[in-house]
């Protein structure tokens, strides 16, 4: 059993740094992984990720409720929110109902929505280009199941890292050609969220019905404060 798990242990251990490679941030294994191949080593790399993947970190965590809410902010997020914002001034498109914002909260939710101990906002303004600049994806763990989500968080957070910086170099390539392009697909609108594109707080936002929902309050009271 133990050789089975090492087994498993190196090959996830592989499985992130080649994702980490897929998109460019394979400065991240250089400089932060343990060289040893065990599974404290790999818990604790997944932990370096999570610390070093986006420009900007924080975290606060709760230690009588079991909780650990983590704050994500980088250029390519801010950047998308920005040709968003961009998008939706020009064709003067509501909020609930621009392309870029379902876009993310696709991609989101379907790197993110990992495990029933976790859960997770994306805070993606595009009121004015400013709040755009302000956007950030925020992560809850929470501790008391026993699960290990920071390893499955952790891939997930690479994985839409790279669909972010994607989407970034397509804009630049389009903006250069003299055309943005947006998706072909009709607008989608985004179910619960604020329709009035002068909400205080409007974020693309996802907590998925298949999460423990004793973690929205906390999730949500960290997004109202982050947004103020």
């Amino acid at each position: 059993m133990a050789e089975i798990e090492s087994i498993s242990t190196i090959t996830s251990l592989l499985h992130l740094a080649k994702a980490l490679h897929d998109v460019d941030r394979f400065d991240v294994v250089k400089k932060h992984f343990f060289d040893a191949l065990d599974s404290d080593c790999y818990f604790e790399n997944a932990l370096e990720v999570l610390a070093n993947l986006f420009e900007g970190f924080d975290t606060v965590c709760n230690e009588y409720d079991g909780h650990e809410i983590m704050f994500f902010g980088d250029k390519i997020i801010s950047t998308y929110f920005t040709y968003a914002w961009e998008h939706g001034k020009r064709n003067k498109i509501p909020y609930t109902e621009n392309p870029y914002v379902a876009q993310a909260q696709q991609a989101a939710r379907n790197w993110l929505n990992v495990s029933h101990c976790s859960d997770w906002k994306l805070l993606g303004y595009t009121k004015t280009k400013k709040a755009a600049q302000k956007s950030r994806l925020l992560v809850l763990i929470d501790y008391n199941c026993g699960c290990f989500a920071q390893e499955h968080i952790a891939y997930g957070l690479v994985q839409l890292y790279g669909w972010f910086a994607e989407k970034c170099a397509d804009f630049q390539k389009s903006e250069q050609s003299g055309y943005l392009a947006i998706a072909k697909s009709r607008p989608i609108l985004i179910a619960g969220l604020d329709s009035n594109p002068d909400s205080k707080l409007n974020p693309s936002s996802n907590l998925s019905s298949n999460l423990n929902s004793k973690l929205t309050p906390n999730l949500t009271q960290a997004a109202e404060v982050a947004a103020a």
